[in-house]
């Protein structure tokens, strides 16, 4: 018996010998992983530091083109710089700024855009990206830019967010504020180049890209994206040259139309320009993808259909 319970005292020294040494190197585990821990979480904090710094230098250098852009628009409008034109020079030809046509141009939308409740109904569907959105638009406002008759004001305003619209038609900002919406009368590059950095919460534009030369469009994107909050939304709405009905002949219908943009180019520009998210929405078509597919089974008829009874209209939704 004795032997016997030698053998055991001496398994259970091993044992409990045993044990120590996995309690000791379960606790250097645990040491280890407060220091991987550790280490992560300086990381994590360099990382967000790195971040800060570089969210901070794409900022000023923002601040910095926006800047620039305002010195040589000024330099231009000189006395020693008579000839320059910019682009506002050479947009004061096209009809909607041209205030001798203001009654004219109110006439050409209500022959040939639709009425009032017909714009309003189409433009429901951009409505949710605002209403949807976590941004105070109490403290910073939604602008309409070339609201016009002010459907889209109207729709904001009536779902109780802050909207403002800007027009260079005296007539038409007249009409908005007789019916007791926000509107000034502007131009909507000046516009944002006079506002504050982070200071608008949401910008909308309908068929106004295509009325303004590319570089003057480039700027306004920039802009946008400078004077919008982090979250902040950039819509703009334009008609859609991938419907080859709309680039070649009812583009035209509009006399101040410059040329049509393709959809794949303004998103390219949006990202150019710093916004994190760009997507494209196409509206309006004559023909519903299921009714095209119904229509054939040809491939190339589908493509067909598609370019002459597609989508008449995109919109450019951008988020900073």
């Amino acid at each position: 018996m004795s032997a016997s319970v030698a053998r055991t005292d001496t398994a259970l020294e091993q044992l409990l010998e045993t044990n120590h040494h996995v309690q000791k190197t379960l606790n250097n585990i645990k040491e280890g992983q407060k220091l991987i821990r550790s280490e992560i979480d300086a990381m994590k904090k360099n990382i967000t530091e790195v971040n800060d710094v570089a969210i901070s230098a794409k900022e000023r250098a923002e601040e910095s083109e926006h800047i620039v852009r305002v010195i040589q628009k000024a330099k231009k409008k000189g006395p020693d710089s008579q000839q320059a034109i910019d682009a506002k020079d050479v947009s004061r030809h096209l009809l909607a700024e041209d205030h001798t046509l203001d009654n004219f141009y109110i006439q050409l939308e209500n022959n040939f855009r639709g009425s009032e409740d017909e714009i309003k109904k189409k433009q429901k569907v951009h409505l949710k990206l605002f209403t949807n959105s976590k941004v105070d638009y109490q403290k910073f406002p939604i602008i309409d830019l070339g609201s016009g008759r002010g459907e889209f004001v109207e729709l904001l305003t009536e779902n109780k967010l802050n909207a403002i619209g800007i027009d260079l038609n005296e007539q038409m900002v007249k009409r908005m504020n007789d019916k007791g919406l926000k509107c000034e009368l502007g131009d909507a590059i000046e516009y944002l180049e006079k506002s504050d950095s982070k200071s608008i919460g949401g910008i909308s534009g309908f068929h106004i890209a295509e009325h303004i030369p590319f570089e003057t469009l480039a700027r306004l994107i920039a802009e946008a994206h400078r004077v919008l909050v982090p979250g902040g939304t950039l819509l703009l709405e334009t008609p859609n040259p991938e419907n080859i009905s709309v680039g070649a002949f009812t583009f035209h219908y509009d006399p101040s139309h410059l040329k049509p943009i393709p959809p794949a180019i303004m998103q390219f520009l949006a990202k150019h320009k710093g916004f994190k998210k760009a997507d494209i929405i196409r509206l309006a078509p004559e023909m519903s993808e299921k009714e095209i597919s119904n229509a054939s089974k040809n491939s190339s008829i589908k493509n067909l259909l598609r370019r002459v009874h597609g989508p008449r209209d995109y919109a450019l939704v951008a988020e900073k």
